[in-house]
């Protein structure tokens, strides 16, 4: 009858496999017997060829399974405590029974976790603008004060670069900039791009990394150009274009060019966006001067030197314009690349409403959470009778405490799973709304402060029905 018992509560073990198994034991006893056996002699040494009823469950369970090694449900994951797992399926049993209360609670707080996560992931890519440049933090662009007025301008002369890179040692590179939309046509194709003239040190500043070609002094050709990957897939195809000719409108007026490398297009997060490059010197065909002080047209970026600050090399440029103009009344600046696109260089800019926006996050969040440490206090008053069963089959005011505890963390991880599929799903069209192409990606600093967040919220909703009901 002890055997028989044990059996039946395995939990592998239907009622016609238990019978079946008995039926078998039975015929082994009766067998025994019949040579001679003394009967509990008989039954001790059936079992024991049996094995126990424990080990029976198992193999029936994996004889059910396509894989030997499945788990069955009923035993611990690996190098999970057994009462944890008690208290985790517990939880799901809980979830599975209050479907509605359920869906409400973890619904809402995976809500206002995917708006924090949607939040953060647009901060981060807002932040993170010029970081991907290998010399992020040497490169500065030149801005020009006057010194009767609080505002800047990145407009600045032509012969300022070239001053600048040989007249201060502490400036390893200059380059000038000239940006415009222009069509480049390749046979009877043609496409509308924006144009960036840059000097050959454009390259040694800026980390935009050839594809294809860029040997020797990319762009020391004043016939030559440099085309973005997406430029260059829709002149050329599949094609290679590497020495093709390509024709550049300019002022009305077609100019051959030779296709002398191809770089990776511009990430979202660039400042500095074009379609194509061209000598920096092109600008001469339009009759507009490069080497007059008095022409201001040209923005201007300065790599420094590793031992060198961008304050520092401020203080010793500030007056270069002065010194080859004295009657000129602007000042220089550096302004550091990486602040290029949320700081504006007089004070403010679009870094306030960043924060802006990632305190609302932060709002939405503390009430999402708030809400569901409501729900669950408010609920878990129903469960008086629940603890008052509990503690009179002995379970202690710990066991107590850590059952409503992890049951409120399953709850939490829940909707934080949920949040992450909600978020996935979501960023398509959010990239589509902004025109960005926003990754979700988080460093390991943010994924442990989102994963904190989460879990606090559950040990602290939980932790009012675990002090108080138990």
């Amino acid at each position: 009858a002890a055997w028989r018992k044990e059996l039946r509560r395995n939990p592998a073990l239907e009622d016609g496999q238990a019978a079946e198994l008995e039926a078998s034991l039975r015929d082994e006893i009766e067998e025994l017997v019949g040579k001679g056996l003394d009967p509990e002699a008989a039954f001790r040494q059936a079992v024991a060829a049996m094995g126990p009823a424990a080990d029976a469950g198992g193999e029936f369970y994996k004889a059910k399974r396509t894989r030997r090694s499945a788990r069955p449900p009923w035993q611990a994951p690996r190098f999970v405590p057994g009462l944890a797992w008690s208290y985790i399926r517990v939880a799901w049993r809980r979830i599975r029974r209050e479907r509605a209360y359920s869906f409400i609670n973890i619904a809402g707080l995976a809500a206002g976790l995917a708006c924090a996560i949607l939040i953060l992931v647009w901060a981060q890519h807002e932040l993170s603008y010029d970081r991907f440049h290998e010399n992020a933090g040497r490169i500065g662009r030149v801005l020009l004060k006057p010194d009767d007025a609080d505002w800047l301008t990145d407009s600045g002369p032509g012969p300022l670069g070239p001053v600048l890179q040989k007249d201060y040692p502490e400036v390893v590179a200059a380059s000038r900039s000239f940006g415009a939309p222009a069509p480049l046509r390749f046979g009877s194709r043609v496409f509308n791009g924006r144009v960036l003239g840059v000097d050959p040190s454009f390259f040694r500043i800026f980390s935009f990394p050839f594809v294809q070609g860029g040997g020797g002094e990319p762009l020391a050709d004043p016939d030559s150009v440099v085309l973005g990957e997406s430029m260059a897939k829709k002149l050329f195809g599949a094609e290679d274009p590497l020495g093709r000719p390509v024709s550049f409108e300019w002022w009305g007026t077609w100019h051959d060019l030779r296709v002398i490398g191809v770089v990776a297009d511009a990430p979202s997060n660039s400042s500095l966006s074009f379609d194509y490059l061209l000598p920096f010197s092109f600008v001469t065909r339009s009759g507009m001067s490069i080497d007059d002080w008095d022409v201001g047209a040209y923005q201007t970026y300065v790599l420094i030197a590793d031992a060198a600050s961008l304050t520092d090399v401020e203080g010793k440029v500030a007056g270069a314009v002065k010194r080859a103009r004295p009657e000129s009344r602007f000042q220089l600046r550096l302004q550091p690349l990486t602040r290029m696109h949320l700081h504006d260089p007089a004070g403010g800019g679009p870094i306030t409403y960043v924060r802006i926006v990632v305190l609302i996050g932060l709002f939405i969040l503390a009430i999402a959470s708030i809400n569901f440490m409501n729900l669950s206090s408010a609920r878990s008053l129903h469960r008086a009778r629940e603890v008052g069963l509990r503690k009179v089959v002995g379970s202690s005011r710990g066991g107590l405490i850590r059952q409503f505890l992890v049951e409120s963390l399953v709850f939490t991880v829940l909707a934080l799973a949920l949040a992450l599929i909600a978020v996935r799903l979501l960023l398509p069209w959010i990239n589509r709304v902004l025109g960005a192409s926003l990754p979700l990606r988080f460093t390991t600093g943010q994924a442990l402060g989102l994963l904190a967040v989460t879990l606090l919220t559950g040990f602290l909703s939980g932790s009012y029905p675990a002090l108080f009901l138990s």
